[in-house]
């Protein structure tokens, strides 16, 4: 990893990483591939509990920047949907890993990265959106009409037990 300050031509990419209710830093990097991860060993570590000791894994190759979750526990989210194969990633696609939000830095044309804090646009931090079950349970006594209209809202009722056995 190297200083936020130094601008050196073999940069592959840099990372805008904001944590949930704190701050926002910017990494940059010089190797094409990155672990992430909570503990020690990894080249980015985010230092949470929601964050698995492997998490993800970014890669730079051909010119693409590809995000792998490494099967961990509470998943790895590319623009608020969860990843569950290599995604490509495009500069600005926000990549949420617990409760920390990164997203890929643009380069400058020849030198470096753009290493001025006002070229660093900041991230609106919310949880990551986890499809809708479209499925409601509601009790039996419920009356007909009640599923009627929760049914034409897009929600349907789970099928009804037999309370005697057959």
């Amino acid at each position: 990893m190297l200083s936020d300050k130094s601008q050196v031509k073999g940069t592959v990419f840099a990372i805008v990483i904001s944590e949930k209710g704190g701050a926002e830093r910017r990494e940059v990097f010089d190797q094409p591939e990155l672990n992430i991860g909570r503990v020690q060993g990894n080249e980015l570590m985010l230092p949470k509990g929601n964050v698995s000791k492997r998490h993800a894994r970014l890669v730079f190759r051909d010119g693409r920047y590809i995000v792998t979750d490494l099967n961990s526990t509470n998943g790895t989210y590319v623009n608020r949907r969860r990843i569950n194969q290599a995604t490509i990633v495009r500069q600005g696609d926000r990549i949420y890993i617990g409760d920390f939000v990164l997203r890929i830095d643009s380069q400058d044309e020849s030198s470096g990265l753009a290493s001025s804090p006002a070229s660093v646009a900041p991230i609106p931090l919310r949880e990551p959106m986890v499809p809708p079950q479209r499925l409601l349970l509601l009790p039996p006594q419920r009356s007909a009409a009640i599923h009627l209209f929760l049914r034409r809202r897009g929600c349907r009722s789970p099928p009804r037990r037999r309370l005697r056995p057959r």
